[in-house]
């Protein structure tokens, strides 16, 4: 029988556990970060699988040779490129689209010669800054019917442009070692591109025509890791720069650039709900080393198969930029660019989100193995419990692994330190009770077994899940004698039975239990929280039933009884199946040993009083009365005894 006390046992420990390691991952984040990280990296590296999704489209080097002043038009060469992706699975656009002032000489001649002074007029600008307003409607307005229609036709283009100042061709060497360090500053003086409107907003017609638009920008850690990819934009919204939001206010003084407090991005007809921070965790679900590389200028020049692309994953980027750096990654190594955007797009459609390890989950996982842990050695199978909770760490390892494979990273090692220290916790709770258990087993087995089987019934007796230690217990010793006068034996006989059947009577009334009765004497256990009240009211109830017992055989001259009552409080060891004690073994303890003591000392003093111990006398009902009898030594301790009047 499993003992009740040991699960509220287990359960403190595990609750207490679980609460403190919450309270610091709260304050100072996951104590066991520096183990969980490697490890959930290792599974997911283990889990990769080989890569046969993803083709990089690149406007590299010599793609942007080759196309010369084509490459400020993409409308001249787009489309070409948009024709071969027909049936790609997805076709992510993260070109840098460089604006430059070098228009194709013909057609800034035109433009120039037949609007340029109508229109300063009526701008009433001058001309140099009537041009800059023609070059941005030229761009914007006149060029861009060939990619509208294009990118209506392909259903399968899921993203808008990154769209660049041509300035971000500059030193391009010195920006991107300085990557790293993306200070408004560093950015300043390393490119100059904060001194000017370099980010600009892509088309909308082209945008709002695709079945979504973004912008990723990688969030790095302090060691160059990727952690996260935030998307800064929204689908058929408004389009937001490359730039965090913070740094974007920071620049421009604006106080509008937001995303909705909902956090959910719509991709086509697929919500999405991005994580704190309108982040979108990176999940490497391949192994991405294996990559397919084409250039833009291969694609022009018709050398490659119109097969290379289908169900694939396309991103047209450029390696040109110097935002398409290799970045570091925990699980692959140095990763380019835009191979981790086209794995972020695969998990876009996939809906494969990676998540961090949940405060939630983890006070949760924490809360069950410390407690299971605290509770698989507080019973008296531990031999079997012990094995059965190893087992089942390693079933929850499992699942952290299969969870780490999809993304999802569940915290091991807090839940694992919470689990051994409870069962270190819980055998120190259990050995301490076993302790006290076996020095009653000791004294049961002592008083009953033979000498030379006292070992073995030791063992055995410790073993019985119905052999308990009741710690909240008041013992009642009542003893009874009888000077018979000049009228028969028998009757006197008959007088100690009616007294013992009302004695009887009145302790079962007040939930006592006769554990022994034994000649002139009677035992009766209380066990409980009000089990003090139920021994005194019990014990007064039996001395206004003697004082009328007495006085009517005294008065016939059968003869004259004494009584004695005593009370002790304490530890005690009884035999019981589940909560109903048994009564074919006496109860131990030193209760036992002062209520017999106190019941007999009161029969020899001759009171109407009953005798009681301090332990008792602490947790008189109310209203009771009692004074200060002496001081008693009983094996070996001495206790203040009180004289119980009422």
């Amino acid at each position: 029988m499993i003992d009740l006390r040991r699960l509220r046992d287990a359960a403190i420990v595990g609750f207490g556990l679980a609460f403190i390691l919450l309270v610091i991952q709260i304050l100072v984040g996951n104590p066991f970060e520096a183990l969980d990280r490697p490890m959930h990296d290792e599974l997911e590296r283990t889990s990769l699988r080989p890569n046969s999704d993803i083709v990089l489209v690149d406007l590299d080097e010599a793609s942007v040779a080759e196309l010369g002043d084509r490459l400020f038009w993409p409308d001249l060469w787009l489309p070409q490129v948009f024709e071969q992706l027909a049936y790609a699975k997805a076709v992510g656009v993260t070109l840098p689209f460089f604006r430059g002032y070098s228009f194709p000489s013909e057609a800034q001649g035109i433009l120039r010669w037949a609007k340029t002074d109508s229109l300063s007029r009526w701008f009433r600008l001058s001309a140099g800054r009537t041009g800059e307003i023609l070059d941005s409607l030229f761009a914007y307005a006149e060029w861009d019917e060939a990619l509208i229609y294009t990118v209506r036709s392909n259903n399968n283009i899921y993203f808008g442009f990154k769209m660049l100042d041509e300035s971000y061709s500059n030193e391009i060497l010195p920006f991107a070692e300085r990557i790293p360090n993306r200070s408004k500053d560093s950015l300043r003086a390393n490119t100059g591109i904060l001194d000017k409107a370099d980010f600009l907003a892509p088309p909308m017609r082209w945008l709002l025509a695709s079945n979504g638009m973004g912008y990723m920008e990688v969030i790095y850690d302090k060691g160059g890791v990727v952690r996260k990819v935030p998307l800064i934009a929204l689908c058929k919204g408004n389009f937001y720069t490359s730039l965090s939001l913070t740094l974007l206010q920071a620049v421009e003084g604006r106080e509008d650039i937001d995303l909705p407090r909902s956090r959910v991005l719509t991709l086509g007809k697929e919500a999405i709900k991005l994580a704190e921070g309108y982040a979108y965790r990176i999940h490497y679900t391949s192994n991405l080393a294996h990559f397919t590389r084409v250039s833009v200028s291969a694609i022009l020049g018709g050398k490659v198969a119109s097969d290379t692309f289908a169900d694939k994953v396309v991103i047209i980027g450029s390696s040109f930029e110097p935002y398409a750096m290799s970045v570091a990654t925990p699980v692959d190594g140095a990763m380019p660019r835009m191979v981790l955007v086209a794995n972020l797009l695969t998990n876009l459609i996939q809906r494969r989100q990676a998540a961090p390890p949940s405060i939630v989950t983890t006070f949760i996982m924490t809360l069950l193995l410390a407690g299971l842990g605290a509770f698989s050695v507080m019973i008296p199978w531990r031999k079997f419990t012990l094995p059965a909770f190893a087992v089942l760490v390693a079933i929850f390892y499992i699942v952290v692994a299969l969870s780490a494979a999809n993304g999802t990273r569940i915290a091991f090692f807090t839940p694992l330190f919470a689990s051994i220290l409870a069962v270190v916790i819980g055998a120190f709770i259990y050995h301490y009770a076993e302790g006290r258990r076996r020095t009653y087993v000791k004294q049961m087995v002592g008083q009953y077994f033979p000498l030379n089987q006292e070992k073995a019934y030791i063992e055995r007796f410790m073993d019985l899940p119905y052999l308990r230690v009741n710690r909240e217990s008041v013992v009642m010793a009542v003893y009874l004698d009888f000077q018979k006068k000049e009228k028969s034996l028998k009757e006197a006989l008959a007088s100690f039975e009616e007294f013992r059947s009302t004695l009887l009577e009145i302790g079962r009334k007040h939930e006592g239990i006769r554990v022994s009765f034994t000649g002139n004497s009677n035992r009766f256990l209380f066990t409980g929280k009000e089990c003090c009240a139920q021994a005194c009211h019990a014990s007064l109830e039996i001395r206004r039933f003697f004082t009328n017992f007495n006085a009517r055989y005294v008065t016939e001259g059968i003869g004259e009884f004494s009584l004695g009552i005593g009370l002790a409080s304490g530890e005690t060891f009884v035999s019981t199946l589940g909560k109903v004690p048994l009564v074919d073994l006496a109860v131990f303890g030193e209760p036992l040993v002062w209520a017999c003591q106190l019941a007999l000392t009161n029969f020899e003093q001759k009171t109407k009083m009953i005798l009681i111990e301090d332990g008792v006398f602490k947790h008189l009902p109310a209203g009771s009365k009692a004074v200060e009898f002496g001081e008693l030594e009983i094996i070996g301790e001495k206790r203040t005894v009180y004289e119980y009047l009422r």
